[in-house]
């Protein structure tokens, strides 16, 4: 897609699937605009890598830098568009960041399945910009922006096929300065989740 689009900004592999993040697109062809991020896809063959398929938002625009944060599982992505517009009001950065995930069908093909909100939603919070996938269980983080601390929120795949609502994780009070970075890595597996708090004095678990 050109030059300058951050391909590999973000990456992950799940078996023989490999999502690469490329968030800042510049490629004029692409129908969602300027910067408006992609993930690109490939499946691991008897050739080598081959690529599958280039995985947009939803809904985009100008400036979205989808693709910033990515997590593949199994049959599931996890994407992150941190600085994603309000494609009503495409003046107004940050106004609409979301997370999405993708689940890959009987035809190989990624479709979108759920979108994933900050609400209260904070301009310039960068929710999204961090994601931990592993099966039914996702981390998003939001570390930059949010000047009265860091956030991460949890979620579930219900039994029913529906998306819990999310739930804050709530970090250790030291952990709560501006700073502290906490969500800046996260990393699930199964029941146990680590999350990293790079400028504070600890980790959580």
């Amino acid at each position: 897609d050109g030059l300058d689009n951050d391909f590999d900004i973000n990456v992950d592999v799940s078996g023989d699937w490999l999502v690469v993040g490329a968030s800042a697109t510049m490629f004029t062809a692409n129908t969602q605009g300027v910067l408006s991020g992609a993930a690109y896809v490939y499946q691991r063959t008897a050739q080598g890598w081959t690529f599958r398929q280039r995985v947009i938002a939803p809904v985009g625009a100008e400036n979205d830098f989808f693709g910033e944060a990515v997590a593949i599982d199994g049959d599931r992505l996890l994407i992150g568009a941190p600085r994603m517009v309000d494609v009503n009001d495409p003046d107004n950065t940050f106004a609409a960041v979301a997370t999405f995930i993708y689940e890959r069908q009987a035809d190989n093909r990624w479709t979108h399945q759920h979108t994933f909100t900050e609400e209260p939603m904070v301009i310039q919070g960068y929710f999204g910009a961090y994601v931990a996938l592993d099966g039914p269980r996702v981390l998003i983080g939001a570390n930059r922006g949010h000047n009265r601390g860091n956030h991460v929120w949890s979620s579930y795949r219900t039994a029913d096929g529906q998306w819990s609502n999310l739930v804050e994780v709530t970090p250790p009070a030291d952990d709560l300065t501006v700073g502290a970075n906490f969500g800046q890595t996260l990393v699930i597996d199964g029941d146990s989740a680590v999350i990293g708090s790079p400028g504070g004095p600890q980790s959580v678990s």
